[in-house]
């Protein structure tokens, strides 16, 4: 443990000097320095394995279910994950992600999600023999090195192809090829002219195919999942259950081009969560909305990914005629035009919204329903800089000439648009202290709260005071914490605060009612752990037996 702290200090060392470095030569601004730079306690990172259960041959699966000694002759592949959370690299990876992100997704092959592939593929006209392809590359990220993995937004795991016309061995010879190409990155891939599984789409050659030459779709499923869905009777917000219902009928209306199908996937759905406590109401509800929506909404790219989409292909081709009229100044000459553009638009609007603004001061006036603020808004038009005298007298028939004098000696005395001050309110405090500080230090127990590793949160105060502090998480309902506050204080024999003042205490310390959904990575390892105790425990109780 002390080497791994020497360990910390010393690459959290380096990594500032590097960090003061770009900042002194001005290549890093103040905002990034300050966020990369921030001091905070820092841990090592911690490694684990995630088990890929779905690699596993099914039969095998079930021999072991039969007769679980068998599983300490199976060889389960993993997937070692690092978490680098609260360690010295947790906010340099995610300034880099914010950055190489956009460089991703400009890439014509990057897949975003299984909507952008089911898109594709509703386009698609194939031939009544094509093979669909798809491949994968072995632990491609263990086998590149440093300065590979720099450009390892070039690189995709994943893969889907249609091969139109060829042949099945010109297929593994493609492949072949492409694991030619690097000494330890190789491919492998499967190939089948009726159906294919992708992301979570199973792509195959059906009744739609047949009359249109366009694939069918529908979703897919491991053969090791168990549908362990979230439980109803789980302390989560209701929103929580509707979300997870609406979220996967929506997956499955995306994935599936059947109806009679798609039917059927509801109803299997439907069966395994009312097994998990659902209420059959509840399901049908939500059923309903989402049956009432057609599938070619549920295939729209969503607005905001259009807006950015047509505002990148329009700043393409500006910079591209641009870049005729003045070769390699594109964005010099864009800025002056930019420019220019603001330069007379900012003219314009002052003049529009300098009258608009006058109307709208005189509108008020009118609507004014005390001298106090009349004077008060008066004081704005009225300074000679603005207005003269007569222009007032015309824009505002009936008005005195006094009053423009006493509006300007307002804004004279007590600033333009101003009121007079007024007494600052003083607020009294007649809460015990003592008692105060003892119920304070119960609600703020560990036991009842919980700090969450990310976000903020206002605290507002009667007296206008705003203080910010971390996300807090409350595990305990109101009611029950004052009963439990309540019984504490009558064993010791204190007398608390009334009832009343106790739930305006944690009405204002207010806090998030949820739990915090950590350590879910951990689910499947810690099952591991658990079947090894109860067979290790199993087989010690024989040999005592015996």
């Amino acid at each position: 443990m002390e080497i791994a702290k020497l360990n910390i200090i010393e690459t959290n060392q380096k990594i500032n000097t590097i960090i003061f470095e770009m900042h002194r030569k001005g290549v890093m601004d103040e905002i990034t320095f300050k966020y990369l730079s921030a001091k905070r306690d820092l841990k090592p990172g911690r490694l684990y394995l995630l088990p890929k259960l779905h690699k596993l041959d099914p039969e095998l699966i079930e021999s072991v279910q039969q007769n679980p000694t068998l599983y300490k002759n199976v060889r389960i592949q993993g997937r070692p994950i690092v978490s680098l959370s609260g360690t010295v690299l947790e906010r340099i990876g995610q300034y880099l992600d914010k950055f190489m992100l956009p460089a991703v997704l400009k890439q014509e092959t990057h897949l975003r999600d299984s909507l952008e592939f089911i898109n594709i593929i509703e386009k698609l006209q194939v031939k009544p023999d094509a093979y669909l392809v798809s491949f994968d590359i072995r632990e491609m990220y263990n086998n590149m090195s440093h300065v590979e993995m720099i450009g390892a937004v070039k690189f995709r795991d994943d893969g889907f192809f249609i091969y139109n016309e060829g042949t099945d061995v010109e297929i593994s010879q493609f492949f072949e090829h492409a694991n030619r190409q690097h000494a330890l990155l190789k491919f492998t891939h499967e190939k089948s002219q009726t159906k294919m599984q992708f992301l979570d789409v199973l792509v195959f050659k059906g009744l739609r195919f047949r009359e249109t030459g366009i694939l069918d779709l529908t979703t897919f499923r491991k053969k090791t999942e168990n549908y362990q869905y979230l439980e109803r009777s789980s302390c989560h917000p209701s929103s929580t259950f509707r979300g997870i219902i609406k979220g996967e009928m929506l997956r499955f209306k995306r994935c599936t081009n059947d109806p009679v199908d798609l039917q059927t996937q509801y109803a299997l759905f439907s069966e395994r969560l009312i097994k998990r406590g659902y209420p059959k109401n509840e399901i049908k509800t939500v059923m309903q909305e989402v049956t009432a929506k057609q599938r070619i909404d549920t295939l729209m790219v969503k607005p905001k990914s259009v807006l950015q989409y047509v505002r990148r292909k329009a700043s393409e081709a500006v910079c591209t005629v641009l870049d005729h009229i003045a070769p390699g100044q594109s964005s010099k000459l864009l800025d002056l035009l930019v420019e220019d553009i603001c330069n007379n638009n900012a003219v314009d609007k002052q003049n529009e919204s300098k009258d608009e603004l006058l109307n709208l001061i005189l509108r008020l006036y009118d609507e004014a329903d005390s001298n106090a603020l009349k004077m008060q808004l008066l004081s704005i038009i009225s300074t000679t800089s603005l207005n003269s005298k007569s222009q007032l007298l015309e824009l505002k028939p009936g008005m005195s000439k006094w009053k423009v004098d006493q509006s300007r000696s307002h804004a004279t005395r007590f600033g333009v648009g101003t009121i007079q001050t007024e007494k600052t309110p003083n607020y009294r405090d007649k809460m015990d202290k003592e008692k105060l500080k003892h119920a304070m230090a119960f609600f703020l127990d560990p036991n009842f709260i919980q700090i969450c590793s990310f976000g903020n949160k206002d605290l507002h105060f009667d007296n206008g005071d705003v203080i910010n502090i971390p996300q807090v998480v409350r595990r305990t309902c109101h009611s029950a914490l004052i009963h439990m506050y309540k019984t504490v204080c009558t064993e010791a024999d204190f007398t608390p605060l009334s009832d009343s003042t106790l739930f305006k205490i944690l009405t204002t310390c207010s806090a998030a009612k949820r739990s915090n959904l950590c350590g879910l990575d951990n689910i499947t390892t810690d099952g591991t752990f658990a079947i090894e105790n109860l067979i290790r425990m199993t087989e010690t109780l024989k040999v005592g037996i015996k």
